[in-house]
């Protein structure tokens, strides 16, 4: 039994050694949580190389980070007491020393190596689930590597493999990403529960990614990441984003986008988020190819295409937009949507809807000289009614002059 910082862990195993090598295998049992670790420690008198390997059946990791947050206590405590007597003087050193903090491989033992196993049967995190944890690492010239990271939860697989070289000050990163039929509102609800914005549907993704540093503005500078993904069968609700396009077009139906399929590519460069994008749905279509900043500005053109019904209750509000339907009765609006995505800005694309109505006139009035001029070919039939034929053509006339302006 041990006791350190009021946590009391209990260690039962088997240790050998002698003057080249230690090798162990034993379980700890910390406040009901079991984790067994085995391995080998070669030439720990000298350069160590450490084989480190942890499985578990079942783990409870949100109780075994609160204990590791509870460690160190004491020393903090301590440390805060020591501050009281220090004068501004002697501060300005400690302070100037954190912000030129070397890098995390130079405090490690010159000449490390380490590899090993993380293998757990059933972990808990924040409240989700997850079966079947595999990891496989490796650690030489302060290179940290993650060959094989392998895990199931929220009702689909995940796969991963990562590089952080601690060489670096900033501690640089590279790594891919891989998910498949991961159902989305299970993890924000678990990872990510201060988000508004709930977004649903089983989640397909592949990308690779890369950067250096935790915390912004290092982070936002040097992050890129690249690859596609598929959101099938959800929905985006309480967005502000969808919230602004429902109020510019005064269709309450628009406040939530419930889709089959939102599928798209992105990109992660300069501190944008590059996007193209489609959403596929019973109400309406969307075809988006912008940007996003990772400050949350808005610079998203959108393509809106409505269902037939959707489409009538459009017309219903406004004279214009019966311009804008096809022979589908679908209607198709264009936005650009700019601010940001606490305070979206939806306008309408002006030129874009100027076209649309040019060019339903103008083949409205192609129609009807059509109409015309074959009433012209019918003979006897055009004959009886011969006010009519006229009529047609003043109507296609008529059109064609506004349209055109001649």
């Amino acid at each position: 039994d041990a006791d350190y910082q009021g946590v009391t862990p209990k260690v039962s195993g088997k240790l050998d050694f002698d003057q080249s090598q230690l090798s162990y295998d034993c379980d700890v049992l910390v406040d009901g949580e079991k984790v067994k670790l085995s391995g080998v420690v070669a030439n720990f008198m000298q350069i160590p190389a450490v084989e480190l390997n942890v499985s578990s059946k079942e783990l409870n990791l949100d109780k075994l980070l609160a204990l590791a947050g509870s460690l160190g206590g004491g020393q903090q405590a301590e440390k805060k007491e020591g501050q009281k007597t220090t004068t501004g003087a002697a501060a300005v050193p400690a302070q100037k020393s954190a912000q030129a903090a070397a890098p995390l491989g130079d405090k490690l033992p010159k000449g490390l190596t380490a590899h090993g196993k993380v293998q757990v049967e059933k972990a808990l995190v924040k409240g989700l689930t997850v079966n079947k944890f595999h990891l496989a690492y490796l650690l030489e010239k302060n290179v940290f590597t993650v060959k094989d990271l392998t895990a199931r939860t929220a009702g689909g697989e995940m796969t991963s493999g990562l590089t952080v070289d601690l060489n670096e000050p900033e501690l640089a990163y590279n790594g891919k990403l891989g998910i498949n039929s991961v159902q989305l509102a299970q993890l924000q609800a678990a990872l990510f529960p201060h988000i508004s914005e709930n977004v649903s549907g089983g989640l397909f993704a592949d990308f690779t990614y890369s950067g250096a540093g935790t915390q912004w503005p290092v982070l936002r500078d040097r992050l890129s990441a690249d690859g596609d993904f598929s959101l099938r069968d959800g929905a985006l609700k309480n967005s502000e984003i969808t919230r602004s396009i429902a109020g510019l077009t005064g269709i309450e139906e628009l406040k939530d986008f419930i889709f089959n399929d939102f599928k798209g590519n992105f990109k992660v460069s300069e501190g944008s988020i590059l996007l193209k994008s489609e959403i596929n749905g019973k109400d309406l279509d969307v075809k988006s190819q912008g940007k996003i900043g990772l400050d949350s500005t808005l610079d998203l053109p959108l393509t809106i295409r409505l269902s037939p019904e959707l489409s009538t209750r459009m017309q219903q509000k406004s004279s214009v937009a019966k311009y804008l339907a096809d022979d589908q009765g679908q209607t198709t609006l264009s936005l650009k949507v700019g601010g940001t995505m606490k305070r979206p800005k939806p306008v309408l694309d002006s030129k874009a809807v100027e076209k649309k109505v040019q060019d339903t006139l103008k083949a409205k009035a192609l129609s009807e000289i059509d109409r015309a001029l074959a009433g012209d070919k019918e003979g006897p039939a055009a004959e009886a009614e011969p006010g009519k034929t006229n009529e047609l053509e003043e109507v296609g006339k008529g059109l064609l002059k506004g349209l055109f302006g001649q």
